[in-house]
């Protein structure tokens, strides 16, 4: 019992060091990682500017001065910089690059040897705003047209990297885009306005237009999209720039736009569609240019039944009407029979006619109604129809004599009766109605003057605006009355 207890002491003893060795690891564990932190959140940098965007017509020789406010988001003071860059597209997707005055080597569309920024860096205090001024002095030899450049914010000043590529990653930019007057030339088109396919199952499309600038000064095309069905009704619509300025093409560029439209799944709404691109430009005469393009929605098990019921309504409504006109010749042929004395059994069962009658009537006579069938004959069924039906709805009961091929005999002719006897018109007209109203509520849906739609505009850094048809009411964008 005692070298037991002594075992345990020992043990005891021998098991602090160690636990003094874990809450050691554990306290060093926080103390980096707070330091980690702390020095994470020093590194971080968030600025505010404004204006992001100056669009200018100034003529040459002529001087306009301004300023960038800058806010500090930061907890901390900061010392930024501004550099003057010119600024060129780079690409179809509407991103550009940044690139720094190098001699005397501009190109015709530049313009950040204009601009005067100061070379001190400018203190701003954390959570407060600053002010950047600048002055665009416009050459006397400028040459007419569109010239682009861009004031670059950060906390370090701009230089050149890869290619004369500035890298923006710690700073913010105002772009400059200026007009300078003279031989403006503002001419474009659409490039192409296409698909990446035409028959798709669920409305569901995507749109590429390409629009190309071929004249010496920026523009900004301005329009919609319309969507329509196969029967004219629009159901959708897709609006290209009308609330931005960042659209805009610059010279000798193309620009890609991309739109996704999806429209309300509608049992009724299959078949062709028809998308109509329209776009306006140009500030001195404003100018448009249209492209049209078709496409199908062909949902295909809503379409195979549509298809289905169509053709089983003509079949049946071809064969209705084989069968009403037989039936209305048949009664013709009768009533001639009838005319020249000759009993309708007795043609029935393809016999002549009795001697004594010295009448003879001959059995080609269908054949001659047939040649020569007219509107008595063919209403003749409806009527003999009608009179039976007022009988049969009558309150007391009609004593009828019906001729047979045993004499005369006495019925009394009831609405049970009434259905039995024409039960087969009576199902065709049910059938044929049930498929008018069919063709009807088809035609309620798809004229139908506005439907529920969805649109998704590409943005230049990849991500997306989303907008819907009810969005585009409240903003009046459309017309319920149309």
């Amino acid at each position: 019992m005692i070298h037991i207890f002594r075992q345990t002491k020992v043990g005891h003893a021998g098991f602090l060091p160690y636990f003094s060795i874990v809450l050691f690891s554990i306290f060093l564990f926080f103390y980096f990682s707070i330091a980690s932190a702390s020095s994470a959140g020093n590194d971080s940098f968030s600025l505010t500017i404004s204006p992001p965007l100056f669009q200018l017509t100034l003529s040459p020789g002529e001087a306009w001065s301004s300023a960038i406010k800058v806010l500090n988001n930061n907890p901390y003071d900061i010392d930024v910089h501004a550099s003057a860059m010119n600024f060129e597209v780079q690409g179809e997707g509407g991103t550009g690059r940044f690139t720094p005055v190098t001699g005397n080597a501009t190109t015709s569309y530049s313009l950040a040897s204009w601009l005067t920024v100061p070379k001190e860096p400018i203190h701003i205090p954390k959570e407060k705003t600053g002010m950047i001024p600048f002055t665009l002095n416009v050459p006397e030899n400028a040459e007419p047209g569109g010239h682009y450049g861009a004031i670059l914010t950060g906390n370090q000043p701009g230089s050149a990297g890869k290619g004369n590529v500035v890298s923006v990653s710690s700073s913010i930019s105002s772009l400059f885009l200026v007009k300078v007057n003279g031989d403006l030339i503002e001419k474009g088109d659409i490039r192409e306005f296409s698909l990446d396919k035409y028959f798709f199952q669920e409305p569901k499309v995507k749109f590429k237009l390409r629009f190309e600038n071929k004249g010496n000064v920026h523009l900004l095309p301005r329009g919609e999209i319309a969507i329509y069905n196969m029967w004219g009704k629009e159901r959708g619509k897709i609006l290209v720039n009308q609330e931005s300025d960042f659209g805009n093409v610059l010279p000798a560029s193309i620009r890609n736009f991309a739109f996704e439209w999806s429209g309300e799944e509608n049992f009724f709404e299959v078949g062709r569609y028809k998308a109509v691109a329209t776009l306006s430009f140009g500030d001195a005469a404003k100018k448009t240019v249209y492209r049209e393009l078709s496409f199908w929605v062909i949902p295909l098990a809503p379409a195979a039944k549509i298809l289905a019921f169509l053709i089983a309504f003509i079949a049946f409504l071809v064969w209705s009407i084989k069968r009403y006109i037989r039936r209305a010749l048949m009664i013709e042929t009768e009533h001639l029979a009838l005319l020249q004395g000759i009993h309708p059994e007795e043609l029935s069962r393809n016999k002549q006619p009795e001697k004594d009658t010295q009448k003879t009537f001959a059995l080609e006579q269908p054949k001659i109604v047939k040649n020569d069938l007219k509107v008595e004959t063919l209403v003749r069924p409806l009527a003999l129809g009608a009179v039976d039906l007022r009988r049969a709805m009558s309150k007391t009961p009609i004593q009828v004599e019906k001729t047979t091929h045993s004499g005369k005999k006495k019925e009394v002719t009831t609405l049970s009766m009434f259905a039995r006897k024409y039960k087969v018109f009576l199902i065709c007209f049910t059938i044929i109605l049930i498929g008018i109203l069919g063709v009807r509520a088809y035609f309620n849906q798809v004229l139908t003057s506005r439907r529920n739609f969805e649109v998704k505009v590409q943005r230049e850094d990849g991500g997306t605006i989303k907008t819907s048809s009810e969005s585009q009411v409240k903003e009046g964008d459309i017309n319920l009355t149309q």
